[in-house]
């Protein structure tokens, strides 16, 4: 992980094409997931296997491949600003020989009604992550580019747990400052925070937040440290804030895609 010579971190550099996220299959992005909440709230989803899906900031594209996968009468389209990860996306695809599945190299503020209308819009790693315009236009998106039927599927760093969090995110931007390379700056906010676990009084909540969230991180790979805790946004929200954000939008809150977060016996 090394900046184009040296550079800080600039708005003219994109920064997961210098430092790739790692990208998977997440299972609370997936159009099969929202077919079935769909489905237990007694609407009427599109059928996985018939469906056309869109991700907004697919990376290289591993959370849509899989589905493409499964689904190969479905169509899914994935948008990133990243090309690096694009193109590493559409090898994996061709190598495979799928024909249902597109990545394109774009932001999202560029994504209009000419895109077309979608069953699924799957958004994970995102919102908390972007300016408020940004924000503004993936709203936006799901209201004008779902069908009447389709569901959109968000995720964001919710409060009040990111508040416990946001401590070790200020220490680590803070101690970083002045630090260009992102391989140095991961490095020295694990050896940071491993530092100050270790000065803390045992046994206090400061003490045991500190510990938790080394360890957590010390595990984590290096691309999730670098864009989750150093990254210049990250917004976290109220779920009502999110709610109303939504209703501004003229779209309706179903629930969570994470089945345990379902039942009222879980809260």
């Amino acid at each position: 992980m090394t900046l184009p010579n040296n550079q800080p971190r600039t708005k003219t550099v994109n920064y997961y094409d210098v430092v790739p996220y790692d990208c998977g299959s997440f299972p609370y992005a997936q159009c099969r997931r929202l077919e079935t909440i769909g489905r237990m709230h007694q609407m009427a989803p599109a059928p996985s296997e018939f469906a056309t899906v869109l991700e907004l900031g697919c990376g290289n594209g591993m959370n849509l491949i899989g589905q493409a996968c499964d689904f190969p009468s479905s169509k899914f389209i994935g948008c990133d600003s990243s090309r690096r990860a694009v193109a590493d996306g559409m090898e994996l695809i061709e190598a495979l020989g799928l024909n249902n599945i597109e990545l394109r190299v774009g932001n999202i503020t560029e994504i209009d009604r000419s895109w077309g209308k979608f069953d699924y819009i799957l958004c994970h790693g995102v919102f908390s992550w972007v300016e408020t315009k940004i924000r503004d236009k993936i709203l936006a998106i799901m209201r004008d580019n779902l069908n009447p039927c389709g569901f959109g599927q968000v995720s964001y760093n919710t409060l009040p747990g990111w508040h416990l969090r946001r401590v070790v995110r200020d220490l680590a931007r803070h101690h970083t400052t002045g630090i260009d390379d992102p391989a140095d700056q991961v490095a020295q906010v694990l050896e940071f925070l491993s530092l100050v676990a270790e000065t803390q009084t045992k046994g206090t909540p400061y003490a045991k937040l500190i510990r938790e969230e080394y360890e957590f991180l010390s595990r984590a790979a290096d691309s999730y440290l670098f864009h989750e805790m150093l990254e210049p946004n990250n917004q976290a929200f109220y779920l009502h804030e999110f709610v109303e954000q939504l209703d501004a939008n003229n779209l309706a809150y179903v629930g969570e895609s994470g089945f345990s977060h379902l039942s009222p016996g879980d809260i």
